[in-house]
């Protein structure tokens, strides 16, 4: 399938910035993806199993801005890489038993943002929103289809 891509590929300086982000080393999907294109925007897709809509892999400068907003919302061994068309996240793995796997957080059960607001919430479900999607970014991306509605 082919998406829209949203910027030039990354620059080399770009590159070590985002492998800065990471606590040991970047996944080599990711460095792989911005060394060819700089993010990827495709509304009309869906991961049919998944029912996943929209594709949007942010652009290599969002991403520390993207750190920041979801740092403590998201588990520490996620990062927020995208989004689909509802707001909620697609993260990958950055170390650990996670590393370079996709996850989808769901921003309807987030319940550390929603202690944050001081809105009630439940403590027991902190980062239960976060959900196994792929094993790597590769997979993940090649699994959208085009929507034909």
């Amino acid at each position: 399938m082919e998406f829209h891509e949203t910027g030039k590929p990354a620059s080399r300086n770009e590159l070590e910035q985002l492998v800065a982000l990471f606590p040991s080393s970047a996944p080599p999907e990711l460095l792989t993806f911005y060394a060819k294109t700089n993010g990827v925007y495709e509304p009309d897709c869906y991961i049919p199993e998944l029912h996943f809509t929209q594709l949007y892999i942010y652009e290599i400068s969002e991403l520390p801005r993207m750190k920041d907003i979801y740092d403590e919302r998201i588990s520490q061994d996620l990062m927020a890489i995208g989004s689909d068309s509802f707001g909620n996240q697609y993260c990958i793995g950055i170390h650990g038993a996670r590393f370079g796997k996709i996850y989808f957080w769901d921003h309807e059960e987030d319940h550390v943002g929603m202690a944050q607001l001081g809105l009630p919430h439940d403590e027991e479900l902190f980062h239960k929103n976060e959900e196994f999607i792929s094993d790597n970014l590769d997979l993940f991306i090649n699994a959208f289809v085009p929507d034909e509605e």
